[in-house]
């Protein structure tokens, strides 16, 4: 939740008042409300600004309420200095309106930063810092690509004019970026660009933030013993300088890391301290994250009704904005059903969690693709095996080559559970021998358990029951410093079936007492009872979805058709990449056969130059993909506007998927300025005159063959 300041270098007076502006600001608002009406009435409106600029940065980190109020301050002030003042305090102000959730005031205060850069000798420089603004806001949204592409266009500009502030929020959003990427290497080293400047300009704020981000780089890596590390000393530094809103980031952290290395207990502590912090900060997102995860903890330990009662105030969340905060609530829902046996409602819960994802354009396998994992396990619980088969499927393919490797083995052990069910053992055992392979490679410790657990239960199947002990005795090993009730609980069901078979009753007895005790602290009928009394609740507010199966599944079609289009989006990217290298062979090419060094020996073929030339063009490939998702567009299109031409047909199925000027350009094997022409010339034969965004239309324009 990177939040976004530009505050300019400061002369010393300021960097002296700035050291005890939090001190005051902590211990005397009286105070301060004073040295800010002072501010109003100063002939200093520049050096007043900048005080505003720390206290609204200072709040910000406490309760965004307050932070507006010297907001609407520092706006005032900076109506009567120069534009590039005026336009960092405009963009200040939309980052506090963003987390107030006032999306009008947003819209406003961009309109106005626009006005002025297009009229401003600095223009390159304001247009710069305004594309950064947006490429944080859409970090938050999830849509990466845009964002890299805003960051890779303003680098040198920020680099030459920004300030140190404006360089770290780059720096920090590409690092950001590239995480969510998962391409950690590349991520670490932009953070770390980040984290000098703050430390060299003395930005406490960015310093955390920054810190923060490499932790959750960290985080994902598995290295859970640095991040409780780290976040006990960032706490620490937090506490002095009283940075409420970081303290709550940070508890939800390791409360997320505890959770991982199944420390439930102390998990489920820190996200309660998180909780209460972000309502006393009036940090209404960080309020909902922490609920989703205290959630998960206790469902770990098998309180599922208060799991339940975290989540169902999220389900009622109108506003569109908190989308994803409804997906994950619906769909951790769904796993707490498959815990209870019902994994038939389980299945509607997860097609809720799909419907919630109708407004997302970009990245939507990233979300989609756990998803499909849960449908596919609830789906093999029911033993509708060909349905479970076809998400689990689409889960593996999604990951595959990628560095998310906690979800493929989440994925080959669904698959190999779904072929022990099938009986179909030598394919399980691949299976589950490679998620066991990936999980100690990354040290999944969750990974690791589960595969011996299916591994054990395989074992039992073909009759092997000294192998399986032997591997769960492995499980029990695991436990004994990374404990796991769920784990446990299964391995003392393997080893009673084992020590059945094997025939020593005593044994088997004692693991079967020992897994209906923790069968019961997971599965007690009272509490199943009092969550299906809450889910009535559920049903009045879903209540039209939730009894219209075609509903349901119309819904779930819009997802799959967007996520063809994701994926042929990604195909066209991959194939400018791929024209990029060839257009760079053919000019080699021609050059040695222009050189007059090389003028006695024969020239290459022109057989080479042709092959180049037939494959440089990667519409067909394209078109070929383009059919499939929008069948009967490209043919239809002409019959709709007769005027016109082929290629200008071809730019706009370009188009309809969202690619810009410059891929369009490399796919089609011309310039962009070709493709400029050709878009001002469809604007006029589509649009005829109307204002509309000409790539919004064909992108929502639907042709039916």
């Amino acid at each position: 939740m990177t939040r976004f300041f530009f505050v300019d270098s400061l002369s010393p007076f300021l960097l002296y008042s700035h050291g005890i502006l939090r001190l005051l600001c902590m211990k005397n608002s009286k105070y301060v409300r004073s040295l800010v009406y002072k501010f109003r009435t100063s002939q200093k409106k520049k050096e007043s600004l900048f005080f505003l600029f720390d206290i609204v940065d200072y709040y910000a980190n406490h309760n965004n309420t307050n932070a507006w109020k010297y907001c609407e301050i520092a706006l005032e002030i900076s109506k009567s200095l120069d534009e590039t003042l005026r336009v960092r305090t405009l963009l200040m102000a939309c980052s506090i309106a963003q987390y107030l959730g006032d999306n009008e005031k947003v819209s406003s205060f961009i309109e106005e930063c626009r006005a002025i850069a297009g009229i401003s000798y600095n223009k390159e420089y304001l247009s710069a810092i305004i594309d950064l603004f947006f490429a944080v806001r859409e970090g938050r949204k999830a849509n990466i690509p845009q964002l890299i592409e805003l960051c890779s266009t303003i680098i040198p500009i920020v680099e030459r004019q920004g300030t140190p502030r404006e360089l770290c929020t780059l720096y920090h959003s590409l690092g950001l970026a590239h995480s969510f990427l998962g391409e950690h290497d590349t991520a670490l080293t932009y953070l770390q660009q980040a984290f000098a400047i703050a430390e060299q300009s003395s930005l406490l704020t960015q310093q955390l933030r920054t810190r923060y981000s490499i932790l959750e780089i960290r985080f994902r890596l598995g290295d859970n013993q640095y991040v409780i590390e780290e976040t006990k000393a960032m706490l620490k530094e937090i506490t002095e300088h009283e940075l409420i809103a970081f303290e709550g980031r940070c508890r939800l952290f390791r409360g997320r890391t505890y959770f991982h290395i199944g420390q439930y207990e102390n998990s489920i502590e820190e996200l309660t301290k998180a909780l209460n912090i972000f309502q006393k900060a009036g940090d209404i997102q960080g309020e909902y994250y922490a609920a989703i995860n205290l959630a998960s903890s206790y469902r770990e330990v098998g309180f599922l009704s208060e799991s339940v009662a975290q989540l169902l105030p999220l389900l009622q969340l109108q506003d569109e904005m908190w989308w994803e905060v409804r997906y994950h609530a619906y769909q951790l829902l769904g796993t707490i059903f498959i815990t209870t046996g019902d994994a038939e409602r389980a299945i509607q819960l997860f097609y809720h969690a799909l419907a919630q994802l109708h407004n997302v354009t970009n990245n939507l396998e990233f979300f989609t693709a756990p998803l499909y994992g849960n449908i596919g396990y609830a789906y093999l619980l029911t033993k509708r095996y060909d349905e479970a088969e076809l998400y689990l499927q689409k889960v593996l393919s999604i990951f595959t080559d990628s560095s998310y490797n906690k979800h493929i083995v989440s994925a080959l052990q669904n698959i190999g559970a779904l072929h022990i069910q099938r009986n179909d053992y030598e394919i399980a055992l691949e299976c589950i021998k490679k998620s066991l392979n990936i999980s100690r490679q990354i040290q999944h410790k969750f990974g690791i358990l589960n595969s011996l657990i299916l591994l054990a239960e395989l074992y039992n199947r073909q009759s092997h029951f000294e192998k399986a002990i032997e591997v769960v005795q492995e499980v029990f090993d695991i436990t004994l410093n990374f404990p796991s009730l769920r784990s446990e609980m299964y391995a003392h069901k393997s080893l009673a079936l084992a020590f059945e078979e094997l025939g020593n009753g005593s044994k088997a007895l004692f693991h079967l007492k020992q897994y209906n005790i923790l069968h019961d602290k997971f599965w007690s009928h009272d509490v199943a009872a009092g969550i299906y009394d809450v889910f009535r609740v559920i049903d009045s507010i879903t209540h039209e979805k939730a009894h219209n199966s075609v509903a349901l599944q119309k819904e779930h079609l819009e997802i799959e058709i967007r996520q063809k289009h994701q994926e042929l989006r990604s195909m066209a990217l991959q194939l400018t990449q791929r024209n990029q290298i060839l257009h760079t062979v053919k000019k080699e090419v021609e050059k040695i056969n222009e050189s007059k060094i090389k003028k006695k020996k024969k020239s290459l073929p022109k057989e080479l130059l042709t092959s180049v030339r037939t494959i440089e063009t990667g519409w067909q490939t394209f078109f070929t993909g383009f059919h499939a998702v929008h069948a009967g567009f490209y043919e239809k299109l002409p019959s709709l506007f007769p005027m016109l031409t082929e290629a200008e047909v071809r730019v706009c199925c370009l188009m309809k998927v969202d690619l810009s000027t410059k891929q369009i350009a490399e796919i089609l094997c011309v310039s962009p300025r070709t493709v400029e022409t050709h878009r001002l010339r469809i604007r006029k034969k589509i649009l005829n005159g109307r204002t509309e965004d000409l790539r919004k239309y064909l992108i929502h324009l639907e042709i039916h063959g």
